[in-house]
């Protein structure tokens, strides 16, 4: 059975591969042409925070870019921007393969199909080529190791933490996660210090790139300060119909970093951390993903297919293929994926005629996430999936979700 298993998932993997790349050479956008400045500034040994606004990301992603186009021109001698695009597409397709197997390994084989067949990462991997994918593979893989030994010594949790660094050097879409971790009530104070060791790890690895005044503003300006789309998300609408936004952003205009509405976003991701605070890390983790995205104070395409570790583990809800399906409706009509193509314009102009955008599939998200918010509170444990099930669980006692045992007869 185990080997079979195993075949079914290779070809489900070499399926999604194939189909990414695929994709990939059906057009392009903006941020692939992002990629490639990116690739040409690192190769010419210019300092990319320096030389453009585009990058507000960790610098890790402009050298995998850059490694991409160094291998195109030497092992395929061609330099089109369709073999760069189908590149990247392929090494994304292998980082989906890479989530899809621990997520197999540490719940079933159905989250991991789950995960290689859903059409949100064909089209987010294959055609956007974001790369929101391999921070959360590198977030995941340190997140289990952590669970493997949750009072494990500073040394121990070294490369988890590392790991951590890493994915935030990436693309920090998961910077608030290690204070989630630090206030954990179970965790010794030299544990929770040393949760915050990710962040020292992002930050170090700007060090090469601010030595000049031009790089310094570039780091500031264009990756902690940056703001493009702001207010252009689901959670400021939805607070706008209740509290004027503009009054928001008035408020906290004087707030440094996280002024006006992104005080809010601050708030509303530090309140869900409390409220998952006893959970696993990889808990803590998928909760995460649905969050930021619910809670951002922007939504970009890209950022749909940041919790998508989360749907495929908890597949049964019904809110999750309310999100994978208007997920998709919206993606395959968008400018920045397939609906660019001219084969899809009757499809994309139908969409916007109907007002489908972001905002529908995150409402779902925002249900599922209230929901799992209350059981957690009404259960007293966690509500993942057991190793090996179909998507059903039921919540592990108190000691071992890290939750005080309570008092007798109380329930």
């Amino acid at each position: 059975m185990q080997s079979s298993r195993a075949v079914v998932f290779a070809l489900l993997a070499v399926v999604s591969i194939v189909s990414k790349v695929y994709l990939a050479g059906l057009g392009h956008n903006f941020d692939l042409e992002s990629w490639a400045l990116f690739a040409q500034l690192i190769q010419d040994g210019k300092n990319v925070y320096a030389e453009t606004y585009r990058n507000p990301y960790g610098p890790v992603w402009g050298y995998v870019c850059a490694a991409t186009s160094y291998l195109q021109v030497h092992l395929l001698g061609s330099r089109s921007l369709e073999d760069f695009h189908r590149l990247l597409a392929l090494w994304l397709a292998l980082v989906d393969v890479g989530i899809a197997f621990l997520l197999a390994r540490r719940f079933s084989m159905v989250v991991g199909a789950l995960f290689l067949a859903n059409p949100v990462s064909l089209l987010v991997s294959g055609v956007h080529t974001q790369f929101d994918n391999l921070a959360v593979l590198l977030a995941l893989a340190a997140c289990i190791l952590l669970d493997r030994d949750r009072d494990a010594s500073f040394a121990r949790t070294a490369l988890p933490l590392s790991l951590l660094g890493l994915s935030l050097a990436v693309k920090h879409v998961l910077i608030f996660l290690p204070f989630w971790f630090f206030i954990r009530p179970q965790s010794s104070r030299p544990s929770r210090l040393a949760t915050l060791t990710p962040l020292l790890i992002f930050g170090a690895s700007f060090l090469p790139f601010i030595r000049d005044e031009r790089g310094l503003e570039g780091v500031i300006e264009h990756v902690f300060l940056y703001d493009s789309f702001h207010l252009d998300g689901f959670f400021p609408r939805l607070v706008d119909t209740v509290i004027p936004v503009k009054a928001i952003e008035a408020l906290f205009s004087w707030v440094p970093v996280f002024s006006g509405f992104k005080l809010v976003f601050l708030v509303a991701m530090l309140l869900t951390g409390l409220a998952v605070r006893f959970e696993s890390y990889t808990a803590q983790l998928l909760v995460y993903l649905v969050a930021m995205v619910v809670f951002a104070s922007a939504n970009a395409d890209q950022y749909l297919a940041i919790p998508l570790a989360a749907c495929c583990v908890f597949w049964r809800r019904l809110t999750i293929w309310w999100y994978l399906s208007f997920s998709t409706l919206f993606l395959a009509a968008s400018p920045a994926n397939i609906g660019m193509l001219r084969s899809m314009s009757t499809y994309a102009d139908a969409v916007r005629t109907l007002g489908l955008d972001r905002s529908h599939p995150i409402a779902a998200l925002l249900v599922f996430l209230a929901s799992y918010v209350f059981k957690i509170g009404r259960s007293g444990g966690e509500l993942l999936p057991t190793h090996g099930s179909s998507g059903t669980s039921e919540p592990p006692d108190r000691a071992r979700s890290g939750r005080k045992p309570l008092p007798p007869g109380v329930t």
